[in-house]
């Protein structure tokens, strides 16, 4: 019997068979492995899947046989009669393997130069007690320790190491998840996608029912280069070709379908089965935004169509709007954000008009009247609640994955805000992150009127966080690093970090990480109308979140604006405005009041010393500014305003303290009046 098989499925990339090869047989390159090999410990199964190469597939296969001298069967080839896809192609293989562990590589990978020493030495275990049923290669430790019960293992492990290239398997165990599947009933042909994912959730929760079941990490093993995007993926993901759109889209239906008939007959576990469906979800998610930005609206109906009628929701995005008095902004605001090269059916308007006192209302149902083919949802507050509160009604209304949150009178650049996701979501990372942050936008916030604001972003351009030349994340499956990300976004030359997590508008976030942040304020807790994003993204962001500081390019698909057409009484209108002539430094008092209110939900809800850090730089900094600012104020005013600060009933003695403690280290001279 042979120790190890190799499984390799090709499907048009003949062409990087020989390299493959090579990675694996050279005697220099792969010294064990060549000699496991030719003392016929392992054998190779390379499957042509019906590609009509088959000449020219036979040829390499002859080629590599006489290059490298090896023993009869080594290597053993197939050609189908007909395509049957990725996914039948691997089991049947699986089946046919005769190997104790199963491995597998696409052909157009190839193996780093003697990484079998250490999988063999783990593969030849003869002690019972030691011997993996599974054997994952390049996993982090902080993931899977070197030795973990297959009973241990949890959902955020096992999905990240879904893939089969990393991985060596007990032939036995998965032969038998292979015949489970097939007992399903389901037809599996031209399946393309997601093969992986499905593969090995069915495999770890076979080991999983059963305690004696382990596996080993190989961390230093950096097993496989992958040099080309495989041929099945690129069919289904990235080219744009409705066929292949439609076939990726049935396919993941079916997955999911196979997921539930799975569960109900015990061949997943239940933490296993909701990984399963969470990772089929976000595949969807892809091939959908790839079809909405590359496919012509009537076959996008047709995509839509297939999903509804399997009860999945299409929505990944709900952009969400907030107005109060802004009525002159209404179509200009919204026009920019369908006005974006991307087919709407993926995304949802919610629209939360906070009882506007202007014709706000009769604009946005105008709007509606006139747009029945988007989907939006409108929510008319009876009283004027703040815009925290309009933000809650958002987010309690929205229906997508993620939700962007944009103020009533700022705009989307044409066609970025598409390209943006676009980069993100297809080109570099996929549904990873659970809050992205936008480094960049063109900052309006010195226009002060409607002439002013039509000017061209040329004209009038100045484009925030240029720091941020590159981007930075985290990652939530590395807690070390938490610390480090924050230091590096927010403490690396705060006034320039500060715009970045003062607001959130312009920032994806995780519609659920949003829900469960406010499900923690009560609105009691929240009735106030300063600081209220930046307590809210400090929340969020105490909760781990995985983040993306994203730098698009050179340019920003969000204009911001503060026209002040909302509430120019508001606190965070008088806050704006100290230092101007005449403004007695008394009116700041409220000011404070209200960030007391913050800063009690940072001390109950905020629990990392960095992120409540943050808060308290911020509120002092104010508290400096207007003592820099006021210089119209007499020595006496100043007196009076710290002494009614110090008084204030409303001010909590924490926040008090914490003022008190930074004015004796204050080195600016600001308060050498008292």
């Amino acid at each position: 019997m042979y120790k190890l098989s190799i499984l390799i499925a090709v499907y048009n990339d003949e062409q990087y068979l020989e390299e493959c090869m090579d990675s694996l047989l050279s005697s220099t390159r792969q010294s064990v492995m060549y000699n496991a090999i030719h003392n016929n410990k392992v054998e190779i199964l390379i499957t042509n899947d019906h590609d009509n190469k088959d000449k020219e597939f036979i040829d390499i296969i002859n080629k590599i046989k006489n290059k490298y001298t090896l023993p009869e069967d080594s290597i053993k080839y197939y050609i189908n009669k007909e395509n049957q896809g990725l996914l039948l192609n691997q089991c049947d293989m699986i089946l046919k393997a005769n190997g104790e562990y199963i491995t597998f590589i696409d052909p157009d990978d190839h193996y780093n130069d003697n990484v079998y020493g250490e999988v063999f030495s783990v593969l030849n275990y003869t002690d019972i007690d030691k011997k993996p049923e599974l054997v994952i290669c390049n996993a982090e430790r902080n993931d899977f320790p070197y030795i973990i019960p297959c009973s241990k293992i949890t959902q955020t492990q096992i999905s990240k190491y879904f893939v089969l290239w990393t991985n060596f398997y007990l032939s036995s165990i998965l032969k038998d998840t292979i015949k489970d599947l097939f007992g399903l009933g389901f037809n599996l042909h031209g399946f393309a996608i997601s093969n992986d994912v499905l593969i090995n959730y069915l495999f770890y929760s076979r080991i999983n029912f059963d305690l004696k079941y382990k596996i080993i990490n190989l961390t230093d093993i950096n097993l496989v280069t992958h040099i080309k995007p495989h041929a099945y993926i690129s069919q289904c993901y990235f080219i744009q070709n409705f066929y292949y759109l439609k076939q990726a889209i049935k396919t993941l239906i079916t997955l999911h379908q196979i997921s539930d008939l799975a569960i109900s007959k015990h061949m997943l576990t239940e933490h296993l089965y909701k990984c399963l469906c969470f990772n089929l979800k976000l595949h969807m998610y892809i091939v959908l935004l790839n079809a909405s930005i590359n496919t012509e609206k009537e076959n996008m109906n047709n995509l839509l169509m297939q999903i509804k009628m399997n009860n999945f929701n299409p929505i990944i995005f709900s952009i969400c709007v907030t107005f109060y008095n802004q009525s002159k902004y209404v179509k200009t605001c919204i026009d920019s954000i369908i006005n974006q090269n991307l087919n709407f059916d993926v995304i949802q308007l919610v629209i939360v008009n906070d009882c506007s006192t202007d014709n706000t209302d009769e604009e946005i149902n105008k709007y509606i009247n006139g747009h029945k083919d988007l989907n939006i949802k409108y929510i008319k507050h009876k009283e004027n609640m703040g815009v925290f509160e309009a933000r809650r009604t958002c987010i309690n209304n929205a229906d997508g994955e993620y939700s962007i949150f944009v103020d009533g009178d700022d705009e989307f650049v044409e066609n970025e805000f598409c390209n943006w996701i676009h980069e993100i979501f297809i080109d570099k990372y996929g549904f990873k992150f659970d809050l992205i942050f936008n480094c960049r936008y063109y900052d309006f916030r010195n226009v002060i009127n409607d002439n002013e604001k039509m000017k061209t972003i040329d004209e009038n351009k100045k484009l925030q966080l240029q720091k941020y030349s590159y981007e930075f994340m985290y990652s939530n499956d590395k807690p070390g690093n938490f610390d480090y990300f924050i230091k590096k976004t927010f403490y690396d030359n705060k006034s320039a970090t500060i715009p970045l997590i003062s607001g959130v508008c312009g920032n994806i976030i995780k519609t659920e990480l949003f829900k469960s942040c406010m499900t923690k304020l009560s609105k009691a807790q929240i009735n106030y109308n300063l600081s209220e994003d930046f307590v809210a993204n400090l929340i969020m962001l105490d909760r781990k979140p995985s983040i993306l500081r994203s730098v698009y390019k050179n340019v920003s698909f969000y204009k911001y604006y503060d026209i002040g057409g909302a509430n120019k009484d508001s606190l965070s209108a008088k806050f704006c405005q100290y230092g101007k002539q005449g403004l007695d430094i008394k009116n700041m008092l409220p000011c404070f009041e209200n960030f007391s209110k913050g800063y009690k939900l940072i001390k109950t809800h905020v629990t990392n010393k960095l992120l409540s850090t943050l808060f308290e730089d911020r509120v002092f900094e104010s508290f400096l500014n207007i003592f820099e600012s006021y210089k119209q104020n007499s020595r006496d005013q100043k007196r009076v305003f710290i002494k009614n600060f110090f008084e204030s009933k409303k001010i909590n003695s924490e926040m008090k303290l914490m003022i008190l403690n930074r004015m004796k280290h204050e080195q600016n001279n600001n308060f050498n009046f008292l």
